[in-house]
């Protein structure tokens, strides 16, 4: 700019563009984003667990797989749908430390912006009320800055909180789940035991009696029995009900 009298003035400092504001709303946006992906993943791990479990069902029902197998795999379901949202939780976790560490990065570039801007007034400041001015305006947006700082630091403390809590629930949860599914087998066992024992016993029964018949009754009897005997690979079993009645499984 040229002033009266043809004599020219120097160009006014350009005062610094703060982009501090539009990084912190773009890094809350990819967050929410890896959030929302997070959560999605948990849904799809419980729905492919909750499907397997359905055909891991039918299959123990039809008599595909004994109980041995059958609670193996139980158990390895259900480890294996919870330790995928613990690692989806503690996923979010490391990109809340990682914002938070962000966040303070972007606050020491917003106080280094306004020392800058500072120190541009000063130079054209030209009273002691205006330097004065000009040095609280400063200390109120570093305070602001910092206070900014701290609320963000609270922020992503408490998403942290959050998905540690959920990762404690969870692996209480899977305890229980342990513990419901060893209960669950020791029943099945005891269920099983005392079908064997009912059926050596009717065996026992045939002894004394006709072997023809009593073995073509025992065999339509216990069928099922039987075969469960063979699925579950109970050669004790099957070699009493071969001895007692002569029937050939």
């Amino acid at each position: 700019s040229v002033k009266k009298g043809g004599k020219s003035s120097a160009p006014d400092p350009i005062t610094p563009v703060d982009t501090i504001g539009s990084t912190r709303q773009l890094r809350d946006a990819e967050l929410a984003v890896q959030e929302s992906t997070a959560r999605a993943s948990i849904g799809v791990a419980k729905a492919e667990a909750d499907e397997k479990r359905k055909i891991l069902e039918m299959q123990y029902a039809d008599g595909l797989v004994n109980t041995r197998a059958y609670y193996d795999q139980r158990l390895t379901l259900e480890a294996t749908a919870i330790d995928r949202e613990i690692a989806e939780q503690k996923r979010i976790i490391a990109v809340e430390k990682q914002r938070a560490i962000e966040a303070e990065g972007d606050t020491q570039k917003e106080i280094e912006r306004i020392n800058k801007l500072e120190a541009a007034k000063l130079a054209k400041a030209k009273t002691p009320k205006q330097r004065e001015a000009i040095q609280e305006d400063k200390t109120n947006r570093i305070l602001n800055a910092e206070n900014q700082l701290e609320a963000e630091r609270e922020k992503h403390l408490a998403k942290q909180i959050e998905a540690e809590g959920k990762i404690t629930e969870l692996q209480s949860k899977r305890s229980g789940q342990i513990a419901s599914t060893t209960r669950d087998e020791i029943k099945a066992n005891k269920s099983l035991e005392d079908s064997f024992a009912n059926l050596i016993l009717e065996a026992q029964r045939a002894t004394n009696q006709d072997y023809a018949t009593e073995a073509k009754a025992i065999g339509e009897k216990f069928t099922d029995q039987i075969a469960l005997a063979i699925r579950e690979g109970r050669p004790d079993v099957i070699e009493a009900i071969k001895t007692l009645t002569g029937i050939e499984l």
